[in-house]
């Protein structure tokens, strides 16, 4: 009887450590992209919040309209930074990676425009 509950009590023990190292490994496989997306209002926002999030691979998306901004964590074994990229040009957004590097006047480089509905 005692070896059965010392089993079972190794058993369990054993269990409980293996989400954990899994759920380590998938972080470990995650990377977070910051994208300028030039949304210009609210509808821009939604159409992004209720595609995005659905790519396979993407875990994360904060959305921020008066940045222009969207930050994708999603996990690099599934999904490529360029392939998020595509997923916002199916939405008709121009995008690129935001870099942080001023242009001779200060400003960010990136330049990116809204199409795909009227303002």
């Amino acid at each position: 009887m005692k070896k059965i509950i010392t089993i079972t009590m190794l058993v369990l023990f054993a269990i409980s450590f293996a989400p954990q190292n899994t759920m380590a490994q998938e972080r470990r496989n995650e990377e977070t992209v910051t994208l300028k997306v030039n949304m210009t209002c609210d509808m821009c926002v939604q159409k992004v919040k209720s595609n995005i999030p659905f790519v396979r691979g993407v875990r994360d998306l904060k959305v921020s309209l008066e940045k222009g901004e969207c930050e994708v964590t999603y996990r690099t074994n599934r999904i490529t930074t360029e392939q998020i990229i595509e997923a916002f040009e199916k939405l008709d957004f121009t995008v690129e990676e935001k870099t942080g590097e001023p242009d001779e006047n200060g400003k960010e480089v990136n330049k990116v425009e809204c199409v795909g509905h009227t303002h």
